[in-house]
């Protein structure tokens, strides 16, 4: 098995292949290929080898199945169908980067030639890999696989890991001995070449990738991903130095290496220390503390490799002074909402602890620097860093603002403590107060490990014995006592007594008590508190009870009273009240936010509630005095509430000069979220932004917001000399959608349809924007006879909203659509009687009823224009 690098650094390249993936023709190839992998294995393959060619699709399948199999007996980890849902997604990927697969329990070789050609097309130095050696090459690594499956027990080997690393550990032995034995037969065959290009496709990024944000990611991706690999190879070939192949196997596959340290250090494995399971059981603890807050969790095992990319931001020199230090990592990441990850690092001694936290401190500065940079694909915009204390750990914090690509932004706020040689770094994203949240969990991790101070009274005691000895533990003078026996009572069965001593903790003088009472009712479904507790939790003097408070009522089904109660929280004192009261509206489509409030939010000091104010105003219909108010968060700091204002601004762009000449201005801005939405509202303008059209005509160099820019050039109607030259040099331009983007507009200028029209059967054809497409030739205003074709193969598409499309403009060409006929009946079907309550071209996502009635309206519009031609 062999997994690539980011989907995301592909182009459009197309290389000559000279593999040939007939499936007769890689049976073939396997027969031929079978002495020397025997000579490499010492031992025979045995029956014949079933090769077979499979999709990305079908292999995300068979990698989901063998995902669940696997990781069923990972303590702490997702079951049932959670644990479905997070294989499948793991699977998603890795199905696309993966060349071939091994299927566990039967030894068939499933090759994907889909892969090898998009992983080809990524960089010139990877287009080797559509040569016959080097699928050669692939497929006596494979031919391993098939000897440990069938020789080896593979499906035995595996068995079901408890632990996430043991997993990765067992991995490492299995793709190592088939690096190992598959190298050493590739040497035999003279394909040292193809080796060596496996070799570079798997850990190194390739050179094209220019964006030192992009590019650290994939580093740290694929030293991640190439751990099983390139250290499971290291490992073998110690291993076999020392005992000889035979007995290195004999041992390999009978007493499995446990930990990644083992892997790394082949020493450790021959002669193992002493077990230190420390690490292991904090982070235990800390996965009992992250499920109990909700979301999918489970321990990851940090790989060496992978860590040393991700801290070599801060310099080769610090990177391996931090690794020369380092003892273990792990961590334990949780999927909910919001994200949450708890890594441990422990060092050697203590001043290696301090080593660990100067290094991983310089990686997060270094990181601002290098993902700051305009039009990379990930972007710090904002960096804070404040000092932190919990009763003698010191450290720091740290609140991001990041953007991903054009359409995700996220807040992320790490806390990052040591304590002798621990170095803890806790990590919350996608929180409106993930600084916050990330110095709560600081708090409660530490108080969570330091076991002899808050001893737990209950340890050891089972049912009605640990009940009676967790309710006793409520009254101890120590909080974290309580708030451990508040979170472990609220697990318990349902219990009239227990509900009661829950609510009686909602009274505690320790904010973390009273938060964690209230998730515990709400998880029991008992959120029916008695009024003077109500009130107190609603105006506790600590805003994250008041907060705790406002979400319990996130299940209220009294969508009227939830409301209010939002509307009440906008007057808040807290800051991330306020923003989490906007968010929620915003969330629930109310839009008869009172203004002043409304207003009031997007002035606010706190960038997080203008942010989430924005999000909740409406999109039109704000009176007068919101102009200035929206043109003033225009030149915001804050990229998010800029892009917002972008939208919002565009209900008075045709009235207002002051208006168009701010979004003019926009177009100028760092964000090409921000440069996109600017240019849409101007389209709205039409001829009125004319003003425009010189940095639009600029802007069609911007890869980033070049398809807008070619849109509102066309919807702006102006026949300008210079835009239409300039959009006419670009109907040659390689990306398909960006060159329909461009005829659309001339086609609004006035340019000769005739020369616009293949561009827009080739998008039909092929391209992200068909439905566009087809409603573009439909306006072309020419004989449209020689595209009807073209179109009735749209009636095919899987999509049901671009199929009714095709059908409406078919329908609109009447008579010279005259052979869609016989494709419009299939579509359309016998005529169905339509409910009352059927709402009838309501837009939103069709349905199927929806195309075959767009069907039948076509094929009667197309006879009727037959019929009236004949007349």
């Amino acid at each position: 098995m062999r997994r690539g690098l980011l989907l995301l650094l592909l182009t459009a390249a197309v290389w000559a292949e000279d593999a040939d993936f007939g499936v007769d023709a890689m049976r073939a190839r396997v027969e031929a290929l079978r002495p020397d992998a025997e000579a490499a294995l010492g031992a025979p393959l045995g029956d014949v080898i079933e090769v077979r060619a499979t999709t990305p699709d079908e292999l995300k399948d068979l990698l989901t199945r063998e995902f669940v199999a696997e990781r069923a007996g990972i303590a702490g980890g997702p079951r049932g169908k959670a644990l479905g849902e997070t294989c499948a997604t793991e699977a998603a990927f890795a199905s696309k980067v993966l060349f071939a697969k091994v299927e566990i329990g039967n030894g068939v070789i499933h090759v994907c030639p889909d892969n090898f050609r998009t992983m080809a097309a990524i960089d010139d130095s990877l287009k080797g890999l559509l040569s016959q050696d080097l699928l050669d090459t692939v497929l006596l690594h494979e031919m391993v696989h098939v000897f440990q499956s069938r020789r080896l027990g593979l499906a035995r080997f595996l068995g079901t890991p408890t632990s996430m690393e043991q997993l990765t550990a067992r991995s490492a032995v299995i793709e190592g001995h088939a690096q190992y034995a598959g190298r050493i037969a590739a040497k035999r065959r003279g394909l040292d070449e193809a080796m060596a290009l496996l070799d570079r496709a798997q850990t190194e990024v390739p050179a094209s990738v220019k964006d030192p944000a992009l590019r650290h990611v994939a580093e740290v991706m694929g030293a991640n991903l190439s751990f099983a690999y390139v250290e499971g190879e290291r490992f073998v070939g110690a291993i076999v130095a020392k005992l000889g192949y035979g007995k290195a196997v004999e041992r390999l596959f009978s007493t499995p290496p446990e930990t990644l340290r083992a892997v790394s250090n082949p020493g450790e494995y021959l002669e193992p220390p002493a077990p230190d399971t420390s690490l292991d059981d904090m982070a235990s603890l800390v996965q009992r503390l992250l499920s109990e807050r909700g979301g999918q969790t489970q321990t990851i095992p940090f790989p060496a490799p992978a860590l040393r990319a991700a801290l070599s931001p801060a310099g080769p020199k610090v990177a391996e002074a931090a690794m020369g230090a380092l003892d273990k990592a792990l961590a334990v990441a949780s999927q909910g909402d919001p994200q949450i990850v708890i890594a441990f690092l422990r060092a050697r001694d203590e001043a290696g602890g301090k080593i660990l936290y100067d290094a991983d401190v310089a990686t997060s500065k270094a990181k601002d620097e290098m993902f700051g940079k305009p039009g990379s694909q990930i972007r710090i915009v904002k960096a804070e860093y404040v000092p932190v204390s919990f009763g003698g750990a010191d450290g720091i914090e740290a609140t991001k603002t990041v953007e991903i690509g054009s359409t995700t932004r996220q807040r992320i706020g790490t806390v990052l403590v040591r304590r002798g040689p621990l170095l803890l770094e806790i990590m919350v994203s996608n929180a409106t107060t993930a600084g916050d949240d990330a110095r709560r969990l600081a708090r409660e991790t530490l108080e969570l490990l330091r076991g002899a101070e808050v001893a737990d009274p209950w340890d050891g005691k089972k049912g009605g014995e640990a009940r009676k000895a967790l309710l006793g533990a409520l009254a101890d003078a120590h909080w974290g006592v309580r708030w451990r026996a508040t979170r472990n009572l609220a697990r318990m069965k349902e219990d009239p007594e227990i509900d009661a001593a829950l609510i009686l903790m909602l009274r505690d003088p320790d904010a973390s008590v009273s938060m964690d009472a209230l998730r515990g009712l709400r998880r029991r479904g008992s959120r029916e508190l008695p009024r003077e507790d109500r009130d107190a939790l609603a105006t506790h003097p600590e805003w994250e009870v008041r907060l705790a408070y406002l979400r319990m009522g996130e299940d209220d089904a009294d969508t009227a009273a939830r409301e209010s109660q939002l509307l009440a929280a906008l007057r808040d004192g807290a800051p991330p009240i306020r923003a989490y009261a906007f968010q929620k509206l915003a969330k629930s489509h109310r839009r008869d936010i009172p203004w002043e409030l409304n207003r009031a939010g997007i002035e606010d000091p706190d960038e997080t509630v203008r942010a989430a104010a924005m999000e909740a105003a409406p999109y039109a219909g704000l009176p007068a005095d919101a102009r200035p108010v929206l043109l003033k968060a225009l030149r915001d700091g804050d990229v998010g509430i800029r892009w917002a204002a972008a939208m919002r601004v565009d209900q008075w762009v045709k009235e207002s000069d002051e208006v168009r000449e701010a979004l003019i201005v926009a177009l100028d801005d760092p964000s090409p979220w921000v440069r996109r939405h600017a240019a849409a509202g101007l389209a709205e303008a039409g001829p009125a932004a004319a003003a425009a059209i010189p940095r639009l005509c600029g802007m069609l160099d911007d890869k980033d917001v070049r398809e807008a820019a070619a849109e509102t050039l066309g919807k702006i109607g102006v026949e300008d000399g210079t835009a239409i030259a300039r959009l006419e040099g670009l109907l040659e331009d390689p990306d398909l959608d960006f060159r329909f983007e461009v005829a659309r507009a001339l086609g609004r200028l006035g340019y000769d349809a005739r020369k616009l029209a293949p561009v827009f059967v080739e998008a039909l054809r092929k391209g992200d924007s068909r439905y566009d497409a087809a409603a573009a030739l439909g306006e072309l205003g020419v004989d449209a006879r020689p595209y009807v074709p073209d179109l009735v193969a749209a009636l095919e598409d899987e999509k049901p909203f671009v199929r009714r499309g095709v059908a409406r403009v078919l329908g609109d060409l009447g008579a010279t659509a005259e052979e869609a006929l016989p494709a419009l009946d299939a579509l359309g079907g016998p005529e169905e009687e339509r409910a009352a309550t059927e709402p009838i071209g309501l837009g939103g996502e069709p349905d199927e009823a929806d195309v075959r009635r767009a069907a039948r309206d076509a094929a009667k519009s197309i006879r009727a224009a037959l019929a009236a031609s004949k007349r």
